[in-house]
């Protein structure tokens, strides 16, 4: 299962990615304060599984995720990359890259745009229906 789940965005640097870190998982868990005897049940039905420990590739930051924490990043990424498709595919058809034509570039940020970071040219943006989703 970890195998779908290797990394995250890193929300420290925004600039690498957090995997799954096993050392620091085992580690965190055994830390004295983590178990309480009268907790014996909780340990054997699986506490071990409430979170597991990603570490930075670039910063070193350590943060803990949750299964659910870790859908839902996947779930996120998965979505951006779906409307970025879907963009890509629209650009296409509007047969936006015709020499000669005005190049006005309008960022919304919804997808990856024309140029790569979040700009579409005006016609396109006019059009598009990827603006009008929430801010996530």
């Amino acid at each position: 299962m970890l195998s779908n789940f290797k990394s995250i965005d890193c929300k420290f640097c925004n600039n690498g990615y957090m995997s799954y870190n096993q050392k620091e998982t085992y580690d965190s868990y055994s830390i004295p304060d983590t178990f309480v005897i009268g907790d014996i049940d909780k340990i054997v039905d699986g506490m071990i599984a409430e979170y597991l420990v990603y570490k930075c590739n670039k910063c070193g930051a350590i943060e803990k995720y949750t299964f659910k924490d870790i859908e839902i990043a996947e779930r996120k990424k998965l979505s951006k990359f779906v409307i970025d498709v879907i963009s890509r595919g629209e650009l296409r058809k509007s047969a936006v890259l015709k020499p000669g034509l005005p190049r006005v570039l309008i960022y919304c940020g919804k997808c990856a745009g024309l140029d790569g970071k979040g700009s579409c040219l005006r016609e396109d943006y006019e059009k598009c229906e990827l603006k009008r989703l929430p801010n996530v």
